[in-house]
Formats: C-alpha cells, structure tokens, sequence
C-alpha cells in the first residue's frame, strides 16, 4: 500500500533518477566545484590560523613563534583529514550512482 502509482511512472521515474547525472567520461560540476573550492578553503584556514597565532605569540611576548608554528601544524592536520573524508565521499558517491 505504500506506493500507489502505476509501474508505468514508477518504472519512468527510476530511469529519470539515473539519467540525471553527467556521463561517465565527465565529472559533474557538483564535484568540480567541490574540489576547485577545497584549495582556496586550504589557504585562508592556513592564514587564519598563522594570524591567529602570530597575535597569541605577541600577545604572551614569546622569543620564537611557537604559538604560530603550532596553530599552523594544527591547522594543516586538520585540512589534511578534511581532504581525506572529501576524497572517501567520492567513493561512497559513485558507488551509490553505480548501483
């Protein structure tokens, strides 16, 4: 009782699901503007995070930029397990438009 259309719509409907995405030779935009956006997301938390411990840094009058060394590594960690679950979603993605 849960679907009450006619299999004609209901066979229509699953073959316009499938065709929606690009072909197989192109990747979508929706993946293209994904990771064309990933660079520019990697630099300015770089710099943020470099700002942000340059002022702690001169903030507690340290001799060495400890504090702008350490945001900048944290930082980095951080992008680095970003990219890593952005590139395990491609996968989950087309294994999901394959089936």
């Amino acid at each position: 009782m849960g679907n009450l259309r006619p299999r004609s719509i209901q066979k229509s409907d699953s073959r316009a699901k499938k065709s929606r995405g690009s072909p197989k030779g192109f990747p979508s935009l929706r993946k293209w503007a994904k990771f064309s956006s990933l660079g520019i997301q990697w630099v300015v938390v770089l710099l943020i995070a470099a700002w942000v411990g340059q002022k702690f840094d001169q903030w507690i009058e340290t001799s060495r930029p400890y504090f702008t060394a350490l945001s900048s590594l944290l930082a980095l960690i951080g992008v680095f397990c970003s990219l890593m679950r952005s590139l395990s979603g491609i996968d989950n993605d087309e294994k999901e438009q394959d089936e």
